[in-house]
């Protein structure tokens, strides 16, 4: 049995069957596993997880996002998020390298229950997709080493300062290559809002993430 959950404020954890109880991620346990320090976990109810994602074809790979420097004392000054990857089921996790490129997350937002904003690419597993707290959607094409925003060159949409709330890839299209990588042929975002209109957004990629259209126009949900 597989099982993850993430929290606003209390960690991320793994469920581990044979001792049939849920093991925090973040925190360091005394088995060895989990990934900070108690001198870096120092203000408890920061420990939030903004997404967790399960690599679908391999269901040992699971990755981590949250911002590292989220505390409830200095009140998450920046928000920077970093990717962790595990390949032994949430036990022991590498980072990535999502604060070099300063992208911004919020597990205690408004918007943290809304579904994963995270999203690991089915038809190319070293491809991922982020939604960020205010600067749009982001795509690594390397396991998270390097991110790039979107639009990508020649595109106009998604926009830059929205929130994104989930990420989603059709079953059945299959695939597309695009500059010799393997893509997912159609990926949905869910947006929160968009400052053009009355309420949440999808956008629709149907060429593996070059360019998306917003499926959306016209409809004034305010949910």
């Amino acid at each position: 049995t597989i099982r993850y959950a993430r929290t606003d404020v209390g960690s991320a954890y793994r469920w581990d069957n044979p001792t049939q109880q849920w093991f925090p991620m973040r925190v360091s346990n005394a088995d060895g596993s989990g990934i900070q320090s108690a001198s870096e976990t120092d203000a408890p109810t920061g420990y939030g997880t903004d997404s967790v994602a399960v690599d679908p074809t391999n269901k040992s790979v699971v990755y981590l996002v949250f911002p590292t420097e989220h505390s409830a004392d200095i009140q998450a000054p920046t928000n920077y998020v970093e990717i962790y990857k595990s390949v032994d089921g949430g036990k022991n996790f590498t980072p990535g390298n999502m604060t070099a490129a300063a992208i911004t997350g919020n597990p205690n937002g408004a918007n943290r229950a809304d579904g994963e904003k995270l999203a690991v690419d089915p038809g190319n597993t070293a491809v991922l997709y982020y939604g960020s707290d205010t600067q749009g959607l982001y795509r690594s094409l390397n396991d998270g080493t390097t991110w790039t925003q979107y639009p990508l060159s020649g595109s106009s949409t998604p926009p830059t300062n929205i929130e994104f709330v989930n990420i989603q890839f059709a079953k059945g299209p299959g695939t597309v290559t695009v500059n010799g990588v393997v893509l997912s042929k159609t990926i949905y975002a869910v947006s929160v809002n968009n400052n053009g209109d009355a309420g949440g957004d999808v956008y629709q990629s149907s060429d593996g993430g070059q360019t998306w259209t917003d499926i959306s126009t016209g409809v004034t949900d305010t949910a």
